[in-house]
């Protein structure tokens, strides 16, 4: 924005990294990064490209992160409080060409939603048993007649197939829109319904069994029980860790469809997880006949947001592009992130991207192991990371995950 005449918005975008140290708490250092339209298109879409299709990518530590890190000599601990494109990107895997070495065996970043967040104390209220939802029975209820036994290897609704249902209903006596209908329809193929995620039931139980050697209590919801009513009534557990299908919608509304479904703008209406008999609701309107079910299958981020969560120390959202939301810039993200913050979880781990089912459910139990071992949690993240990236370099496969919080 430019004052002159009056005032008025030019097409370039520039990034103001403000750095904090004991010397310059009174004046923070003012980094800028000029280039951010290129940043937010083009460089943004390259890094997902070689992530995706695990090329050595050897430009997106200059173009994101030489720039600060040209200021962070002999720093070894950074906490980042990101705006805009830097919510989408996972920072530790931005490789130095110099060193040839990634962003996470050179210094520890620890995000957080504000920087008041480290004057922030962990959660020092009451909280319930640790509980675990995965492996749901999407098929629960009407679809259950249906022979569809199919299972998939990842975790976003673009690795499942969508019915070819007229309507794609929300809730109780309503229907999603046909805006996000249509996106949803996209993201899910042909004409089945979302796939089986057999590493979402290994993972529960070795997650399980981790808690049970250290005596501590757990609670698990798999199969027809990873209900979205019983997601709902968890209140204030220890740790809430969901592994299932996630998503996030571009919003791409028709013409013809924006008066009908202009609510559907909230960004906060098209991030989720899909729970049990979602299929069942696709498909028919109500996961069962005999109208047991109070609930559709599908948490949106907006119902999220009115959870139990003032005591709980860490929510997983072990599933695809949980991390994505709208981006509003000095806002942060609209989407499960904020949700979950907004319900009062002191860390959220989420991801960045579509996520390998078997490279997920070992790096969960990675870091379980190592957090149940008595190191601190944002530690444990860590070094789980480093332990999968031994086994599997690809920054996909290891680096899909953030932790955000204390």
């Amino acid at each position: 924005f430019t004052p002159d005449s009056a005032g008025v918005f030019t097409d370039e975008v520039f990034y103001g990294g403000l750095i904090v140290r004991h010397d310059t708490k009174d004046y923070p250092e003012l980094v800028i990064m000029r280039n951010g339209v290129k940043m937010e298109t083009r460089f943004l879409s390259n890094y997902r490209n070689a992530i995706k299709y695990k090329i050595d990518d050897n430009f997106s530590y200059k173009l994101f992160w030489r720039p600060l890190a040209n200021k962070l000599t002999d720093i070894s601990k950074v906490y980042l409080s990101p705006d805009g494109v830097f919510n989408q990107i996972s920072i530790n895997t931005l490789k130095n060409p110099e060193t040839g070495k990634f962003i996470i065996d050179e210094m520890e970043v620890h995000l957080v939603t504000n920087t008041k967040d480290l004057l922030a104390s962990a959660t020092n209220g009451k909280s319930g048993p640790s509980y675990l939802f995965g492996y749901p029975n999407y098929n629960l209820g009407n679809m259950e007649k249906e022979e569809n036994k199919n299972e998939d290897d990842g975790r976003s609704l673009s690795g499942s197939r969508s019915g070819s249902s007229s309507t794609i209903p929300l809730s109780r006596g309503g229907t999603i829109p046909r805006g996000l209908r249509g996106n949803l329809l996209r993201y899910m193929r042909s004409n089945q319904m979302l796939a089986l995620l057999p590493g979402t039931k290994k993972e529960v139980n070795l997650i399980d069994s981790l808690y049970r050697t250290k005596s501590e209590e757990t609670v698990i919801y798999m199969s027809n029980d990873a209900l979205e009513e019983n997601l709902k009534d968890a209140s204030n557990p220890k740790v809430l860790h969901i592994a299932t299908h996630g998503f996030f919608l571009e919003n791409e509304l028709d013409n013809q469809d924006y008066e009908e479904d202009s609510y559907m703008e909230n960004p906060l209406l098209r991030a989720g997880l899909i729970l049990a008999g979602a299929n069942s609701f696709i498909s028919t309107g109500q996961i069962s006949n005999a109208d047991k079910y109070q609930e559709d299958g599908i948490l949106t981020a907006y119902e999220a947001m009115n959870m139990k969560l003032d005591h709980t120390d860490l929510v997983v959202l072990s599933a695809c592009e949980t991390g994505l939301g709208e981006i509003k810039n000095g806002e942060g993200v609209y989407g499960m992130q904020r949700a979950f913050k907004v319900a009062g979880a002191d860390a959220i781990i989420m991801s960045m991207w579509t996520v390998d089912d078997a490279a997920t459910q070992e790096l969960m139990t990675l870091f379980y192991e190592e957090w149940l071992s008595g190191k601190p949690k944002y530690e444990s993240f860590v070094e789980a990371q480093r332990r999968l990236k031994e086994k599997r370099e690809a920054p996909y496969y290891w680096g899909a995950f953030v932790m955000i919080g204390n």
